[in-house]
């Protein structure tokens, strides 16, 4: 597996508003660069990882990222517009 990268746009709309929560996990890192643009509801960038039986099934709302990234890992910004919505 390699760093997840975004370079365009991300955009996550509930009708015509911004909307939604966008989880991305990549224990190899994430990087947002180049003039991407992300409009979400929420967002949560993580190189931890999570099961996917805690993802699916929680319903208190504690997560549990169970283990961490590669230890080089990052989550990076570099010339890049990321815009959230309070809810």
């Amino acid at each position: 597996a390699s760093p997840t990268t975004f370079r365009g746009q991300l955009d996550s709309k509930v009708g015509s508003a911004i909307g939604g929560k966008i989880w991305i996990i990549n224990k190899k890192g994430v990087a947002f660069t180049n003039g991407a643009t992300v409009r979400v509801g929420g967002l949560l960038v993580s190189t931890a990882d999570i099961t996917d039986d805690n993802f699916l099934n929680n319903t208190d709302g504690k997560y549990n990222f169970y283990t961490r990234g590669d230890q080089l890992a990052t989550v990076r910004v570099t010339n890049a517009n990321i815009t959230t919505k309070d809810e």
